[in-house]
């Protein structure tokens, strides 16, 4: 006998995974982002008593190639989420919320590393749902100059509407599968985690969830993007397509769109330090000086955790040799760093020991992500509780915990050559009882303290994690000038 469970959306009939979780998969939070609803905001579903088959995948969307996401159907019509439970008896479940990252140019909750038959599997007190948002120029497009009524003012900002959409419909439905929906985490890596934080700088924010796990992006300095440039890339693009009108291009095949997107993408119009379809401070979704309004408590209330690995980006540098390593340093961060080679000499010198090229990743780690979720956590910090947290796991050949390692161990796939699975099982339950209780902790854990602005109280993550009155101090002073956003900080 299939599972199904009666929503105020319909009815949805899921499947059980081989051990037992029960998973509905491919409910619509919104319609079908096609035809004139394309580059629209999330249009909610009608109510209805239609019965709906959840037991497969819908599609991710339309996006450029990715070996992950490879076998997997994509469309436009791709705003669906997934639900994962134990059991439809129970109830009052803390909710997880998972949002996938990808640059804002690839993702689908989908994908098997998303699944969640292992997380609740060993965790049958808690509900799971994964979330599609839209993608590249379908998530964020400045449609202003060809958008003569203001009917697409949104479009900037989709990816951000389409969390709050599905968020909203955790609300309302999810307490139907079990779930407590006063009791809901959102937790996103890089792209996704950024969209997360970008919910907390909305200019008219809903909060449909009271608990947030951010990792390694953050909507600040590189991961926004100005309404001037947005428009730029805009006329880019429509010019890649020989300039049509909104109707035109409104009619304009998937494929077609995608192309141009990568043609944008390659054009000199996109340079290093500059993020494609990040959030968009276009004063309408989110406000102009977001970061000020998020230190004036724009987001008091919402617990989080935030934090970055040691080795973030290191796979970037990693195939090349020292002279083309320190030229991709430059390209990358030498906008935003006055004297590269000086910064280099003193970074050097407080870690003597540490070999050149991980200095080299280390400037970029922090430029690009390090400081940012610093900057983040303390612009919070005023107003509500966060606990800080840096990766510092390492490979017995000595590579570093890179981009996304923790996220594996928190869905039961983590890299056994990074952390054994005691050490993956201790990761793994120290965030779970964070959506749980609203603190992360875990017994063989050390006290994890909050997070402020005067002793940067921060947990080390390793086999033996340990509290650390900050990480790379020397570092964080040396950059922390060199962004905008520091002078909001009280």
């Amino acid at each position: 006998m299939r599972p199904e469970v009666t929503t105020k959306k319909g009815i949805f009939t899921g499947a059980s995974e081989p051990n037992g979780v029960l998973a509905f998969k491919g409910i619509p939070f919104a319609k079908p982002p096609v035809g004139k609803l394309r580059w629209r905001e999330p249009i909610e579903c009608e109510n209805s008593k239609q019965h709906f088959d959840a037991g497969t995948f819908r599609p991710i969307p339309v996006q450029i190639y990715d070996e992950r996401y490879a076998g997997l159907e994509q469309s436009e019509d791709c705003l669906y989420l997934n639900v994962y439970t134990s059991d439809l008896v129970r109830t009052n479940k803390p909710v997880l919320v998972w949002v996938y990252g990808g640059a804002y140019i690839k993702g689908g909750a989908s994908r098997e590393m998303f699944h969640g038959d292992r997380m609740i599997g060993e965790n049958p007190d808690l509900i799971l749902v994964t979330i599609n948002y839209r993608l590249g120029v379908f998530g964020s497009l400045n449609l202003s100059e060809i958008d003569k009524t203001g009917e697409y003012r949104y479009s900037n900002n989709l990816a951000r509407l389409d969390l709050q959409a599905a968020l909203k419909w955790v609300r309302e439905n999810i307490s139907a599968f079990g779930g407590n929906p006063d009791n809901v985490t959102v937790f996103g890596h890089s792209a996704g985690s950024s969209n997360i934080s970008a919910q907390l700088l909305m200019k008219e924010p809903e909060r449909y969830f009271k608990k947030a796990i951010m990792h390694s992006s953050f909507a600040v300095d590189i991961g926004i993007t100005s309404w001037e440039n947005s428009l730029g890339a805009a006329r880019v693009f429509l010019d890649i397509l020989g300039n049509p009108s909104l109707e035109e291009l409104l009619k304009i095949p998937a494929e077609q769109i995608l192309d141009a997107q990568i043609k944008l993408q390659q054009s000199d119009f996109f340079d290093e330090d500059r993020k494609a379809f990040s959030v968009v401070e276009d004063d309408i979704v989110i406000p102009k000086h977001s970061f000020e309004k998020l230190v004036q408590g724009n987001a008091a209330g919402i617990t989080a955790m935030i934090g970055t690995c040691c080795g973030e980006y290191d796979q970037q540098f990693r195939d090349k040799n020292m002279e083309e390593k320190r030229k991709f340093l430059q390209n990358q961060c030498g906008k935003k760093v006055p004297d590269m080679e000086e910064t280099i000499r003193f970074l050097h010198g407080q870690e003597p020991e540490k070999p050149l090229e991980e200095i080299y990743m280390d400037i970029k780690n922090d430029l690009w992500l390090r400081v940012p979720a610093n900057l983040v956590a303390e612009a919070m910090s005023y107003h509500s509780n966060v606990y800080m947290f840096h990766t510092l796991l390492r490979k017995e050949n000595q590579i570093r915990a890179h981009h996304g390692n923790e996220y594996e161990m928190i869905f039961g796939r983590g890299d056994q050559e990074l952390a054994d699975e005691d050490t993956a099982r201790r990761i793994r339950q120290t965030w779970l009882n964070f959506v749980r209780y609203g603190r992360p902790g875990y017994t063989d854990m050390p006290q994890w303290p909050t997070y402020d602005r005067e002793k940067r109280r921060t947990m080390v993550v390793e086999k033996e994690p340990y509290v650390s009155e900050g990480v790379r101090l020397k570092a964080l002073e040396q950059f922390y000038p060199l962004f905008e956003e520091r002078k909001y900080l009280k």
